[in-house]
């Protein structure tokens, strides 16, 4: 049976003749929201198809854009550096266009476009370039949200609609915990700390005091919703370390609450498989 605060709202809404079809629907993409990526590599290939088909119309709007693609163009070229007024310009564009894509697309469209090589603009490339809003993934959700809101009011559902703008509102404190989070936790980690593209003996050191001090951590603050993930540069959560699965891939970074730097998601799951044993 599906649960969550959007479905609460949606069953008493329906027991009084409203039309919650909607709401269905953003129960299943909250459920998304904070979903770790191992989830994206299990969509089914029509999700995936669906997610290229809605990145392709993303894309196709924006090359619609000269002055957009004439900004994007020069953050590509090396050597080239894209002033914070064109970025920002770039990115208010972006997020006008994917308030109505659900994140799930974007999400799996991260995972299943070809990123190295592919002439198409990706969301990868995209957040690498600096281009991607930092809260792409709640905007539909928020929007939708928005104006359900306003016709449970507008259907003599105060209290329902009351309750759904406290969902909207918790959805917006995430987020700006994980901006908050990807700021903190970036700035913590530098462990190659003079950047000699080399991993010295007290750099490694570091590392691994991190990873020690994060696995303790892991095991007094299990049930606690202060973790994050890091995939492709999206940061996912927060989350309890009993939502995160161990085979969600190698790839991932984890950190505590933005106060531990990002370290390895596997290397915390190791030291605690050798301690058990």
């Amino acid at each position: 049976m599906r649960q969550g605060p959007i479905e609460d709202v949606a069953l008493r809404a329906e027991a009084n003749g409203y039309d919650a079809a909607v709401l269905h629907e953003l129960q299943d993409e909250l459920d998304g929201l904070n979903a770790v990526p191992g989830m994206w590599s299990r969509m089914t290939t029509r999700v995936a198809e669906t997610a290229k088909q809605q990145w392709a119309h993303i894309v196709g709007e924006l090359e619609e854009s000269a002055e957009a693609m004439a900004i994007v163009r020069q953050a590509m070229t090396p050597g080239e550096v894209v002033s914070e007024a064109d970025a920002d310009k770039v990115r208010t564009q972006i997020f006008d266009m994917i308030r109505v894509v659900p994140a799930a697309f974007i999400a799996v469209a991260n995972a299943v476009i070809p990123i190295p090589g592919s002439s198409m603009m990706t969301p990868w490339l995209l957040h690498r370039l600096g281009f991607m809003p930092s809260r792409w993934r709640e905007a539909h959700l928020i929007e939708q949200l928005t104006q359900e809101v306003d016709r449970l009011n507008n259907a003599g559902l105060a209290s329902e609609a009351t309750a759904l703008q406290t969902v909207a509102t918790d959805i917006e404190a995430c987020a700006a915990q994980r901006e908050r989070v990807a700021i903190d936790a970036t700035t913590l980690t530098y462990w190659d700390a003079n950047d000699n593209g080399v991993w010295d003996d007290n750099e490694r050191a570091a590392y691994a005091d991190a990873v020690s001090r994060l696995t303790e951590r892991w095991r007094s603050d299990f049930t606690r919703k202060h973790w994050f993930l890091l995939h492709e540069g999206v940061v996912i959560g927060p989350l309890r370390a009993s939502e995160i699965a161990p085979q969600s891939g190698p790839d991932l970074l984890l950190c505590w609450n933005g106060q531990s730097g990002w370290v390895a998601l596997a290397h915390v799951l190791k030291q605690l498989e050798m301690q058990q044993d």
